[in-house]
């Protein structure tokens, strides 16, 4: 469908290469979904490790010859994603196929097709939110305005990784807490309030750092994304919190109640960009980002506490949102001339948020320094 939907869609992008390299690439890398999981849940690390450092191995390898020496750019750079991708489908295959078996007469096949048809049409709005924003700038902004937007984009993709990381470790322990623990809910509140904080530290060091990055590789062109990124990152940010702040929707097995959200993020995406874009252009886009992104999570925890209640620390959250703003404004006002200077001023601007955060997340100096003492005595007895 998309040669035929293309000039309406994509007027500006040819079919091929690129829009069907990205098809293939999307099509494989669909298929690591289901086997990670397996792997978490069977407690399997090193397996999962050595298949992440080959597949990352293959894709830097590949792009580096294909880029850099034989000049392929775009080209290059897909065929480095397939490459590294249909690496780990053919390993996830045999893997499956030692796992599991296709079975359509399963018991708890019924179950799971109620649980998960429900789930299309808000995965399907929530897949056109995820690339309306640079379908409605191609139309709205110009095409310069929408290549500083999606390379700010690129730095935003760093909290994304961070995101689908830490999201693979939480899940299979969200369900075995609920099922093992005498309080499971406290539990859950307790240990989400660490969980955002990797969010919260790698947005604040990006937005503090990529300064720095860009003028040291000195493009002019990428100077005006420094303003851009901080603000991008939290749309990210605020994309990843209901993962963490609204598992009620399906802990009540009522997943249809998510295509509330995934509309009015959709409908907030699409009504901010029209309203805001043509007058003021990639902050207008940004700020249309931030009232879908803000709604669907809003809308989803507050129908999640209603279907099942979980506490969550909100307070912890506010408190982190309003150290990272602090953090960013405090910094902003630092601006060296000497290179080496600025970057020590810029990194102890990110300890002290670190150090700050630590009760902020409920935890003492003392705990964090006695942890720190026993890491050091094990590494002292490894030796």
């Amino acid at each position: 469908m998309l040669p035929l939907l293309r000039p309406y869609l994509f007027p500006a992008v040819e079919f091929y290469p690129y829009l069907f390299l990205g098809l293939v690439n999307s099509f494989l890398s669909s298929l690591s979904a289901i086997p990670y999981v397996v792997m978490r849940i069977k407690q399997l690390p090193k397996i999962f490790a050595a298949l992440s450092i080959a597949t990352f191995s293959i894709y830097a390898l590949l792009g580096i010859v294909l880029i850099a020496h034989f000049d392929m750019g775009l080209n290059g750079y897909y065929m480095a994603q397939i490459a590294s991708n249909g690496f780990s489908a053919v390993f996830f295959t045999a893997l499956m196929l030692r796992w599991s078996r296709p079975c359509l007469r399963n018991p708890h096949l019924q179950e799971s097709w109620k649980f998960a048809v429900p789930l299309l049409p808000s995965s399907i709005a929530s897949s056109i939110s995820s690339i309306l924003d640079r379908f409605l700038f191609q139309r709205l902004g110009g095409l310069e305005a929408l290549g500083l937007y999606s390379l700010g984009l690129k730095f935003v993709n760093i909290v994304m990784i961070v995101h689908s990381t830490l999201k693979l470790s939480y899940g299979p322990f969200f369900y075995k807490t609920l099922a093992e623990e005498k309080d499971p809910k406290a539990t859950i509140a307790r240990v989400v309030d660490f969980y955002i904080f990797p969010y919260f530290m790698a947005g604040v060091a990006i937005s503090i750092f990529v300064g720095q990055y860009v003028h040291w590789i000195n493009k002019v062109a990428f100077f005006p994304i420094v303003q851009y990124v901080p603000f991008l990152i939290s749309t990210a940010i605020l994309s990843s919190l209901y993962t963490y702040y609204a598992p009620g929707i399906v802990l009540s097995k009522r997943t249809k109640l998510l295509m509330i959200p995934a509309v009015l993020q959709l409908v907030g995406i699409a009504s901010g960009a029209y309203l805001l874009v043509p007058a003021f252009g990639v902050w207008g886009m940004i700020a249309a980002k931030i009232l879908g992104a803000s709604t669907y999570f809003g809308v989803a925890a507050f129908i999640g506490s209603r279907v099942f209640l979980l506490k969550f620390h909100w307070m912890t959250l506010l408190k982190m949102s309003a150290l990272s703003a602090v953090t960013l404004l405090l910094h902003s006002f630092i601006n060296l001339d000497h290179k080496v200077l600025n970057l020590l001023a810029s990194s102890s601007v990110l300890v002290a948020f670190m150090v700050a955060a630590i009760p902020i997340l409920g935890v003492s100096y003392g705990q964090v320094w006695n942890q720190l003492k026993r890491g050091r005595v094990g590494m002292t007895s490894m030796r």
